[in-house]
């Protein structure tokens, strides 16, 4: 299998969960649901394993996020030269940080290049939406892997549709053997900030994924859920699937040093 990784870096992505020796998936998987995309390390994997048999519906409420995967799919090579033009320094950042563009070529391209020079490679906005990370000053060998790139534009060809909505604002069609993998902002310990979008996730969102998961269960589909370390949820839905706890290593820039955390996750599989 070829090793395909996600084209953005994402803080609260989930490549570390790759890696664990438990049953990481069902046997059998027909559509799939990923309504907090972020930057999509378990759809590529997924896909890039042949595990996923008929569509894959992505969806996050990020709108320049989706955007970015849709001209990554529509538009490689347009895309790729015109981010392989912009320097990476001090200068460069904040002249794109404060501009504004109206072309999906040129959203996706701000997003993909403050995403790699940013701080931590956070996205955080402010309550008007305007992207307020300051610089990173991270250095690469190479800025851009432009191979990974053109493969996951080749994984998103294939049967995968793309939208941006709040996932209150859209009913899902479940069928036996559907998958969603459900990882939502909710707050906890080990969480450093808020604000991916300039919207919460508060009880009304979470009163709509437990409606969510009894539809998945009635339906007789699967669901993995990360609960992070939400202990309030996690006692919440002590009823509810399979509970696990899991180690991973969060090894981002703006929290220092490596550290062991822990992440409960929840699945009916």
């Amino acid at each position: 299998m070829k090793t395909i990784k996600p084209f953005i870096r994402f803080v609260g992505g989930k490549s570390w969960y790759l890696k664990q020796q438990i049953k990481l998936f069902p046997e059998k998987i027909n559509n799939y649901h990923e309504p907090f995309l972020g930057s999509g390390s378990i759809f590529f994997y997924l896909k890039a394993s042949k595990l996923i048999t008929k569509t894959a519906y992505l969806s996050d409420i990020n709108s320049e996020l989706i955007t970015t995967f849709q001209e990554v799919k529509a538009n490689t090579n347009q895309l790729v030269t015109k981010l392989s033009k912009l320097e990476n320094d001090r200068e460069t950042f904040y002249k794109v940080r404060d501009q504004r563009f109206t072309a999906n070529l040129d959203k996706a391209t701000r997003f993909l290049y403050l995403n790699r020079t940013s701080f931590g490679g956070i996205y955080r906005v402010n309550k008007n939406g305007d992207f307020n990370v300051p610089y990173g000053n991270r250095q690469y060998k190479t800025f851009i892997d432009v191979e990974n790139v053109f493969n996951c534009a080749s994984i998103l060809k294939d049967e995968t549709k793309l939208d941006s909505h709040c996932f209150t604002d859209k009913g899902y069609n479940i069928s036996e053997n559907d998958f969603f993998c459900l990882d939502p902002p909710y707050l906890g310990e080990n969480i450093p900030f808020n604000r991916y979008n300039s919207k919460k996730f508060g009880a009304t969102e979470v009163a709509f994924l437990l409606n969510l998961i009894n539809e998945i269960n009635k339906k007789n589909a699967k669901y993995l859920l990360f609960v992070g370390d939400n202990k309030e949820l996690i006692s919440e839905l002590h009823d509810y699937g399979y509970h696990q706890t899991l180690s991973k290593t969060n090894n981002l820039s703006f929290t220092g040093p490596s550290r062991n955390l822990s992440e409960t996750i929840i699945k009916n599989y």
